[in-house]
């Protein structure tokens, strides 16, 4: 699980970023740590996004990277993911054998990360959104950028079912399961346990653990209201 500190991380240098959908600006700590920052005024929605998509896979033992509630220069109160300069990710030039590869290898981790997707439903999970990364000598695979998941059509912890030809649904089904033959039932069917253990009191904590102003379209009771009436439902509804 990431360490973070209870006051939010001081970001002294600021600097546009124009190389993503979602991610606008990126910050730098006294130390030179960097941080893709996400705020209210980037999308309403992005910062809570973020932080809960982060938190459901923390509690479910999904990977994630370090991250942390950031004051951005002028004083407002962002999400912020720690930059990982050494992790490999899938972008335009990465050739398919290697992509193959790296799928392939975290299959396991990529078929747990697909609960999630769908429980806090995300459209976007193509194959840049994992970074994969060594630690202690140990390949990993984690679950990066829920941007585009969760909240919609007023509906606070997402809106189902998943477009079938949105990025997620396309890794999954014609990479992971059609040509890989990867999927891993047991690895999936372990989060989608984990999900349907989490207690109303940790999802609670999740949202009182944000700030105040990251609930712009959503306020809290509404999260919780569906969390109480629709949880177990939307578990349920979860299929590998």
């Amino acid at each position: 699980m990431s360490q973070r500190t209870f006051f939010p991380i001081p970001i002294e240098h600021e600097e546009p970023y124009s190389d993503s959908k979602d991610l606008k600006l990126i910050g730098y700590t006294k130390d030179r740590i960097r941080y893709a920052i996400k705020r209210v005024q980037d999308g309403e929605l992005l910062p809570i996004s973020e932080w809960i998509g982060h938190r459901l896979c923390e509690l479910c033992g999904i990977s994630v990277p370090e991250y942390h509630i950031v004051a951005c220069v002028d004083g407002q109160l962002a999400f912020g993911s720690r930059w990982e300069d050494a992790a490999e990710q899938i972008d335009g030039g990465t050739g398919p054998v290697r992509a193959l590869e790296l799928l392939a290898s975290h299959a396991a981790d990529i078929s747990a990360i697909f609960a999630i997707d769908q429980f806090f439903p995300n459209p976007d999970r193509h194959a840049g959104n994992y970074l994969f990364v060594r630690r202690a000598e140990t390949p990993m695979c984690l679950a990066m950028d829920f941007s585009r998941a969760g909240p919609s059509d007023e509906i606070p912890m997402g809106a189902l079912p998943l477009d079938p030809v949105c990025s997620t649904l396309v890794v999954i089904e014609r990479l992971i399961r059609d040509r890989l033959r990867k999927f891993d039932s047991t690895s999936f069917g372990r989060a989608k346990a984990r999900l349907a253990s989490i207690k109303p009191d940790e999802f609670y904590a999740i949202l009182n653990d944000a700030p105040d102003e990251w609930f712009v379209v959503m306020t809290r009771d509404e999260f919780c209201r569906w969390w109480d009436n629709e949880s177990s439902i939307r578990v349920d509804g979860i299929a590998p």
